[in-house]
């Protein structure tokens, strides 16, 4: 019982994790997509 309950803790964390590593990811890509449009826009 106690193995499988800390399987699932640790799943939970480690899905905790990816989700936070993915809003990471969102915002750096967003930013990055911004900078790109800001210097398409500046090179017109």
């Amino acid at each position: 019982m106690t193995l499988t309950h800390g399987g699932h803790e640790s799943l939970r964390r480690d899905s905790a994790l990816t989700s936070t590593k993915n809003k990471t990811n969102q915002s750096i890509i967003a930013k990055l997509y911004d900078a790109k449009l800001k210097l398409l826009a500046a090179q017109r």
